[in-house]
């Protein structure tokens, strides 16, 4: 199971002029349903799709990394 998470993106958001999720949801091209639907997939251990991180990063000027995050699954990969 991929560990990756979605960090709070609200701190990204104000630094680009979004003060709600409705107005990135726009920019994005989506709605709002889709846009917490990408976002609650990366909290779910999951990981968003790809495409869902291509339109953020586009949206918000940012690298995956910046809202990223891999939670240690505890597996041993030796």
């Amino acid at each position: 199971m991929i560990l990756i998470r979605v960090k709070a993106i609200d701190v990204l958001m104000d630094k680009r002029g979004f003060k709600f999720r409705k107005e990135l949801a726009a920019e994005m091209g989506v709605r709002p349903t889709h846009l917490s639907r990408g976002l609650r997939r990366g909290q779910g251990g999951h990981g968003p799709p790809t495409s869902f991180i291509d339109m953020l990063c586009a949206a918000l000027r940012c690298q995956p990394g910046d809202f990223l995050e891999h939670v240690d699954s505890g597996h041993d990969l030796t």
